[in-house]
């Protein structure tokens, strides 16, 4: 679950709240890249709002360690609208990069979590 209350970054955000259920899939949308691009920043921890909290499956992230933030970046996912993919993988590859990056599951395992 991701989780924004409030959360405001001076200039560029002002109190900006939501809710994703995990296995939810969200999309989010706003005026400019600038904004949605400074959202996904504050979602996967790159960026600290100055107020408001932000919880990552149910952890506030301002109070966990570089470790801890990156093992939950692990089980996030984020596909962007103007690139980010790898051009000469098909999608399903390019989805499954990240799952074969870590080895975390067998390649059956890695399938069905696709699926």
């Amino acid at each position: 679950m991701i989780t924004l209350e409030c959360a405001s970054l001076k200039g560029l955000l002002e109190c900006a709240s939501l809710s994703v259920s995990e296995g939810k899939t969200c999309v989010v949308l706003t005026e400019t890249d600038i904004e949605r691009n400074m959202v996904l920043k504050i979602i996967t921890g790159l960026a600290r709002v100055d107020s408001g909290k932000v919880f990552i499956f149910g952890k506030e992230i301002s109070s966990i360690s570089y470790d801890e933030l990156n093992e939950l970046r692990k089980r996030l996912g984020v596909v962007m609208n103007n690139g980010g993919l790898v051009s000469n993988l098909k999608v399903w590859e390019n989805i499954m990069l990240p799952l074969v990056y870590h080895k975390s599951l067998s390649d059956h395992g890695m399938e069905e979590k696709m699926m």
